[in-house]
């Protein structure tokens, strides 16, 4: 009985998912409808798009720090908010706001560069014409610009957040690029951080449902050094939390978080925790773990790209580290039942993408960059996203070659 109630029950949310991606994917569906062109991808970088680069530069000349390789990368529909002006505000680190059809067009923030609609356009990168309006994933432009004025770090966070200090906190390596960090216990495919940072009651939005498991401590591996790729620190005042828990929960336990400073903590091979795109930090070799999927809802996005991106790490020895506290949230007002929607193929699908995740390889003839495109397929054929994100990948992938990114070397292929 317990068997079939699942069974309904992932029939169900799948079937609301459907419904609810038709509805918020439209543009996404026309695009889909074309085939990639296959040339595309060797095309160089258009002069047009360079062109564009530098007028941008020469027009935030006052607010760009040529000095600095630090990027945030934010999207807006909003007026500046009192959180964006904080991150305008940053010094030491440029800043990038990406509009959508919503976004006031006379936006502006001083300190902060705007990539309007029409300035996107002119960018002339080759995923832009796989992302749709009016989607979150429209920062994937954002973050190509960055990279194309020669970041070597890029923050990854939302108009709704502030960081904790004067600049965003990045962690500091060893001669290697390594730190020491406690390591959770690989036998687990799934654990809860917020645990670890003194909020057990709590878990990430994004976290399989079975792996919640209230009262249940972590487990730790002996502490390792470890390559933090990507560096994800949790949010006081409003974490990143699914809609179940604020749906079920009382605004008491939920809001007004204050989480505890801790020792590091990473996730070896085999084990996952969500990563989202509020407060995060990638570092130069991850820039290709920033693509987002466009046949997904917003509130799944940066969950199933996180997850993939985790096993691609282990591909260049590189790991997910998650800090303390490192930035607040003053959430944006949200309708968490409609969150819920959006949220219900991610409650039923995302330990099913740990398992396919664990079970898959990538042959040893790839590069790290054949491997991006060869999962994405894979992921394709197995339900989790759309065509569209196949192509899509292809057209990041030589996006970010046209514009000079070096992907790193496989370094354990022991994982492929």
């Amino acid at each position: 009985m317990r068997k079939l109630l699942s069974f309904v029950l992932a029939a169900v949310l799948l079937s609301q998912h459907a419904a609810y991606s038709d509805a918020f994917s439209q543009d996404a569906g026309e695009a889909q409808a074309a085939d990639l062109d296959p040339a595309l991808l060797d095309l160089p970088r258009s002069e047009n798009g360079k062109q564009k680069v530098a007028q941008l530069k020469g027009k935030y000349a006052e607010s760009l720090d040529v000095s600095s390789r630090n990027w945030v990368v934010i999207t807006s529909v909003n007026p500046p908010t009192r959180q964006v002006q904080r991150i305008c505000d940053i010094k030491g680190w440029n800043k990038v706001i990406v509009a959508d059809k919503k976004t006031p067009t006379d936006w502006s923030a001083p300190g902060c560069v705007f990539l309007s609609i029409d300035d996107q356009t002119a960018l002339e990168y080759k995923t832009h014409s796989l992302i749709p309006y009016n989607r979150y994933e429209r920062k994937m432009l954002g973050y190509l610009f960055a990279i194309e004025m020669g970041a070597d770090t890029i923050l990854d966070t939302d108009d709704d957040n502030i960081p904790a200090a004067s600049i965003p906190f990045v962690l500091d390596t060893n001669v290697a690029g390594k730190v020491c960090a406690d390591v959770v216990n690989r036998t687990t495919i799934a654990w809860n951080a917020y645990r670890h940072f003194g909020v057990p009651h709590l878990h990430n939005r994004g976290l399989p449902l079975r792996h919640v498991r209230p009262g249940q401590a972590l487990e730790y591996e002996a502490p390792q050094l470890v390559r933090p790729l990507i560096q994800q620190g949790v949010v006081h005042c409003d974490p990143d939390l699914d809609a179940i828990q604020r749906l079920t929960m009382s605004p008491s336990h939920t809001s007004d978080i204050a989480f505890e400073h801790n020792t590091l903590l990473a996730f070896p091979p085999k084990s996952y925790h969500p990563i989202n795109s509020q407060n995060t930090v990638f570092l130069k070799d991850a820039f290709w773990a920033l693509m987002l999927p466009v046949s997904t809802l917003w509130r799944e996005d940066d969950i199933f790209r996180g997850y993939w991106s985790q096993r691609l790490l282990w591909e260049i020895g590189g790991s997910l580290l998650i800090t303390g506290p490192t930035a607040y949230q003053l959430r944006n007002p949200h309708d968490f039942f409609l969150d819920y929607k959006m949220e219900t193929n991610m409650y039923a699908r995302a330990e099913d993408m740990l398992l396919e995740l664990n079970s898959w390889s990538c042959s040893l003839r790839e590069g790290i960059d054949g491997c991006i495109t060869t999962l994405i397929a894979h992921l394709q054929t197995k339900g989790f996203i759309s065509k569209i994100d196949v192509s899509l990948a292809h057209l990041w992938v030589a996006d970010l070659k046209s514009i000079g990114y070096t992907f790193p070397a496989r370094t354990s292929p022991e994982f492929g």
